[in-house]
């Protein structure tokens, strides 16, 4: 998805799905104005992310009927991002995906910035970090339980990682 919305920044949408956009977006607001409503958020997440899932089933399919041939570099890209997706709880190191991609590490981040502008640790970090946030907003597990499920060594080493990229402790995050 990355690589068709860096390639078309602009797509035509099926008149068919963006009335469901603009229905879903008309449902949205109504359940802002609802606020006795209890679940209110998590309805709004919800009603965000299928819209999310209509357009990306919209650019999967416009993708598969394009011919476009991926160059190399896209080809290692996609490959990385399916191999972060996958194993980001448990692996940060660079070299342990260049590794699984035949490529040297340096190979590896070079491909991966000219592609994309990131580098592989800034697009694991927010993999990562993503988690993270989740994980501490809309569960109950301790950070000391996170902490591991995340393979952290321990539950400071998890903490100083957060505040270096989030810019505020776990436990801030969770009460904001």
């Amino acid at each position: 998805l990355f690589l068709f919305a860096r390639n078309h920044p602009v797509f035509s949408l099926p008149e068919d799905k963006a009335s469901f956009i603009r229905h879903t977006l008309t449902c949205m607001k109504q359940k802002m104005d609802e606020t006795d409503n209890h679940f209110r958020r998590e309805m709004m997440q919800s009603m965000f992310l299928t819209m999310v899932y209509e357009v990306s089933n919209v650019i999967y399919s416009v993708q598969s009927r394009t011919s476009e041939h991926n160059t190399r570099a896209e080809e290692i890209f996609t490959k990385f991002i399916l191999l972060v997706e996958n194993n980001f709880r448990t692996e940060r190191r660079v070299s342990w995906y260049s590794e699984q991609l035949c490529i040297s590490p340096k190979y590896l981040s070079e491909t991966i910035k000219n592609v994309s502008k990131r580098t592989p640790n800034e697009w694991i970090d927010a993999y990562v970090t993503m988690e993270l946030r989740m994980l501490l907003r809309n569960t109950q597990r301790s950070i000391k339980e996170i902490a591991q499920s995340l393979n952290f060594s321990n539950q400071s080493f998890l903490g100083k990682y957060f505040k270096e990229h989030v810019g505020m402790s776990p436990s801030e995050y969770r009460r904001s």
